[in-house]
Parts: C-alpha cells; structure tokens; sequence
C-alpha cells in the first residue's frame, strides 16, 4: 500500500488498506491519519473508511494519550466525533447494518455520558 501510495498520494483505496492494516496492528491514531482522506478521496470508499474511523474514535487513540498527566497509554475515546463519523458513514450508506449497529452503540455512549 505504501508503494501506491507513493506514487499516487490520494489513492483512496490504498489508503483505506493501509488503515486497516494498521487498524490490525493497533496503531488506531496512523490508522486514523488514512482513513479519514480515505474518505475524502474515495466516496465510494466513505462509508467503508468513516465507519472504521468512528470505530477507533470509540475505542480511543490509547498512543496519543501517553505523554499527558493522567495514566500513560489509556485509551481516550472520542464518543462525539464517533458519532458524527458514523453518522456520515451511515448517511453515505445506509443499508449497511454494521454501520448502523456501529451508530447506535456511539449513540447510546454519547447519551450516557451526556448523563
């Protein structure tokens, strides 16, 4: 993916690959830094790249967060830009059931969380 990439810096589809493998490999903040031009350079890609990207804003960047003054490497989710991203994906696609099942499960931790 990488060596497409290279050669093509706005290929979409290598773009969505390489941030799934790097979704594999549990680098969710690089992963983040494809998919979501993924998206923009892809639409038929969107809903595939924003639902995964929502996805890792729900479970949080645990890499991000090592540096602060809290406990190193907890993962900070992201429950509202969750929800917008899926929210996006849904409405590019919305006959997909995972991204809906994806939706409502953000929907439901913003609105805990809201208290």
């Amino acid at each position: 993916f990488l060596e497409v990439l290279q050669r093509d810096k706005e290929h979409g589809l290598a773009m969505l690959w390489y941030g799934v493998t790097l979704v594999r490999q549990h680098k969710l903040s690089q992963a983040a830094e494809f998919l979501g031009p993924a998206a923009h350079y892809s639409p038929s890609l969107r809903p595939h790249a924003l639902g995964l990207l929502g996805a890792c804003y729900l479970v949080g960047f645990s890499e991000l967060s090592t540096g602060g003054t809290e406990h190193p490497g907890v993962c900070r989710p992201d429950f509202s830009r969750a929800l917008v991203t899926l929210q996006s994906a849904y409405k590019a696609s919305p006959k997909e059931k995972g991204l809906l099942a994806t939706k409502l499960l953000a929907e439901g931790a913003v609105a805990l969380q809201s208290g």
